[in-house]
């Protein structure tokens, strides 16, 4: 990202401030934000737009990403970083950066009973090598949802073929306590 970012200062380019904004911002909600038991859901969704707009720095070519929010916002809470993993998993498997009809899809709704992230992107022509360490962030959600939720939250992910996509999707009981 700071290579990106670098480059656009490089070129003189428009896009450079709003950039290091948004990783001003990112940096700030991981370092700051990430500390409390629980965030305002808006500023969890403000991190993923701003995981998204930096992601599409990667390549010159236009990306199709998109997200959308459905439902009232207004006084609910999560943990922080909850749903991030999930959007950063369909960055890091797909082939967004290199295949021109690649795609990321996503969409969080929020009832006054739930609030569903749903998150879908087109699978790689070429499946990608893991690093040493992958293979386990998935399972680490669900860990994470376990102890946080139990009982409270469905979480999926899968790889449909028939689609040609990766559907991953965490859908959480809201507690109107809480």
């Amino acid at each position: 990202t700071l290579n990106n970012i670098y480059t656009l200062s490089y070129m003189q380019s428009d896009k450079a401030t709003p950039m290091i904004m948004k990783l001003s911002e990112l940096m700030r909600y991981m370092l700051y934000d990430s500390n409390q038991a629980k965030v305002p859901i808006t500023k969890e969704i403000l991190y993923l737009k701003n995981y998204m707009d930096l992601q599409r720095l990667k390549t010159p070519n236009e990306q199709h990403i998109s997200f959308e929010v459905i439902g009232n916002t207004n006084g609910i809470l999560i943990e922080p970083m909850l749903l991030v993993p999930l959007l950063e998993n369909s960055f890091k498997h797909g082939d967004i950066g290199d295949n021109l009809e690649a795609w990321v899809k996503s969409e969080l709704e929020i009832t006054p009973k739930f609030l569903q992230l749903t998150i879908r992107n087109s699978l790689p022509k070429t499946p990608k090598k893991k690093d040493k360490q992958g293979g386990i962030g998935l399972e680490n959600i669900e860990k994470r949802l376990q102890l946080l939720y139990p009982d409270k939250h469905k979480f999926i992910a899968e790889k449909r073929i028939e689609a040609n996509e990766f559907y991953a999707s965490i859908k959480i009981l809201i507690d109107p306590k809480s």
